[in-house]
């Protein structure tokens, strides 16, 4: 009989009153699962954050470094083509290069920037649509997920635009569009659905920032968003 549930113990850090932090607080509960000392500051100052985002690659890269093992699945339309599944990494880098003269948004740009370094480095990519069943085995492999979700869709709540003068999001129906949010994936349960471990002060599910949640509500978070994820291991 196959196992039902499974739910590896995570340590929850908060990101405070901040909105910019919650890849690196992804980080940290990592590191602390796997029994890696490491700091908020030593985290920032390693990935050489250049403003409020982070990308799965970035931090991927900085995971590997310390001797974990890091795979992104990715079928993120704006940076990558699902007929380069099965390239190399040389051949998949010549082409983000020649994509990246065609994308005009500065987000994606540096997504491909990110993944440019993420390959060169020799790290693990798969082009793949990303699934309940997907996800699933990569946690009965004793593997545990990073995910970018869309917080309008996985916090079910309403629209946030970057306020530039006080520098932080504010709520807005009207100016507001979609913003990402990084959690970490670390259990799966038959009738509960996907444990998340949630560095966001804002909880829609829970008070704790650990909480199930239905498994359809986190993949459409993820592909609202860009529809990637980082696989972490030994």
């Amino acid at each position: 009989m196959k196992r039902q549930t499974i739910l590896f113990p995570m340590k929850r850090f908060s990101q405070g009153y901040t909105d910019d932090l919650c890849g690196v607080k992804c980080l940290e509960s990592i590191y602390d699962y796997y029994g890696i000392k490491k700091k908020t500051l030593s985290i920032v100052r390693e990935l050489a954050q250049a403003d409020e985002l982070t990308y799965i690659p970035q931090l991927l890269r900085l995971l590997a470094k310390d001797g974990l093992s890091v795979t992104a699945v990715s079928s993120n339309p704006y940076v990558f083509d699902l007929t380069w599944e099965g390239l190399s990494n040389k051949k998949i880098i010549s082409k983000l290069h020649k994509r990246y003269k065609f994308i005009k948004s500065s987000k994606w740009k540096r997504a491909i920037v990110e993944y440019i370094l993420y390959l060169e480095e020799k790290n693990k990519i798969e082009q793949r649509i990303i699934s309940e069943q997907l996800i699933r085995d990569e946690l009965f492999k004793n593997k545990v997920i990073i995910a970018f979700t869309d917080n309008v869709i996985f916090h079910q709540r309403g629209r946030r635009f970057w306020d530039e003068e006080n520098k932080t999001y504010e709520f807005d129906d009207i100016k507001g569009g979609s913003d990402g949010h990084a959690v970490v994936i670390n259990g799966w349960d038959l009738k509960k659905g996907f444990h998340i471990v949630d560095c966001s002060r804002i909880q829609s599910y829970g008070k704790n920032g650990q909480y199930w949640i239905d498994p359809s509500i986190l993949v459409a978070g993820i592909y609202t968003l860009s529809g990637e994820i980082g696989i972490v291991g030994r």
